[in-house]
């Protein structure tokens, strides 16, 4: 890079972040991340297997996180990223979590929840965003991959039953689409109550009634205290608001080192893909409600583009 410039007075670049240096002259490469609050700024690190990509990354991510207005989120393929947790927790003044969504008893994050600002503008969204994930784990959760990609009558119907029970839970707790100032009305919200809605349901199709039958027969699984999976979701695994917002860096912690996508449950790798998406997110609007910005790092994003629904 630095020798497509002809600078000469001792730096390659102008700003506060090094890349490394000129190795025929030994200058500096500097830039300046984000120079504009408006401008998305993406960068594909890309190299040969052991070509030095987490190198340089792991290089460059301390840097960010000295910035007073940076926090940082991390999707972590193979785990290898849990040191910088240790280096940024052990400053009095930051918080690092680590969030384990590589696991079947791992954490969980609610969505049903709606969580606000305070900024009318950022806050706009928000019960969307909030609906739609809710809607998306209840899939994963109650429906097969196989079922979605044939998307036949019965999938449909229960499409609409998911979305009609998380309608009804909002409604329940008087919170209104189109009324942001009952959206807070959501708050202790969680994904229990949805399935409850769900077993309230009753219309005279026998197609609905089979779609319903089916689908809370897997989520029984998941919210009957009988069920298998009935210990997934769990409070003491849920990861609150405060734990994401108030983190210098959060590290979404996938455990897949030494394996494929198509070792992991379509469910599991679903809900991660969801989580990951849904955190990414809420930092990044909180960070902008402080004035500062949320940087994302996706660790082997190679493989993380062809798991199933990236």
């Amino acid at each position: 890079i630095s020798r497509n410039h002809t600078y000469g007075q001792g730096k390659v670049g102008v700003g506060t972040l090094y890349w490394g240096s000129d190795i025929e002259n030994q200058f500096p490469v500097l830039s300046e991340p984000k120079r504009n609050s408006t401008d998305a700024e993406i960068w594909l690190i890309i190299a040969e297997t052991g070509g030095g990509k987490s190198y340089l990354t792991k290089g460059l991510i301390p840097q960010l996180l000295a910035r007073n207005d940076m926090i940082g989120t991390i999707n972590d393929i193979e785990d290898e990223y849990i040191p910088l947790a240790y280096l940024v927790g052990a400053d009095e003044r930051d918080v690092a979590r680590v969030l384990d969504f590589g696991s079947d008893q791992g954490n969980y994050f609610d969505a049903t929840e709606i969580h606000l600002t305070g900024n009318e503008d950022l806050d706009r969204t928000m019960y969307e965003d909030s609906f739609n994930l809710t809607v998306e784990v209840f899939k994963a959760l109650g429906l097969s991959q196989k079922a979605l990609e044939e998307y036949n009558t019965e999938t449909e119907w229960a499409i609409q039953i998911i979305k009609t029970a998380v309608t009804n839970t909002y409604r329940s707790a008087g919170v209104l689409s189109s009324d942001m100032n009952t959206w807070g009305n959501s708050k202790g919200l969680r994904y229990q109550a949805v399935y409850q809605q769900i077993n309230r349901l009753e219309k005279d199709n026998e197609d609905f009634n089979k779609a319903k039958e089916l689908l809370v027969t897997k989520l029984d699984s998941y919210f009957h205290p009988d069920g298998a999976h009935y210990s997934k979701f769990e409070d003491d695994k849920r990861i609150t608001l405060e734990q994401i917002i108030d983190a210098k860096l959060v590290i979404n912690k996938f455990g897949l080192a030494g394996k494929a996508g198509t070792d992991v449950d379509e469910t599991q790798m679903a809900l991660m893909q969801l989580y990951t998406t849904q955190i990414g997110h809420i930092r990044a609007v909180f960070a902008k409600s402080q004035g500062k910005f949320n940087f994302k790092v996706f660790e082997e994003v190679q493989r993380w583009a062809k798991m199933s629904g990236a």
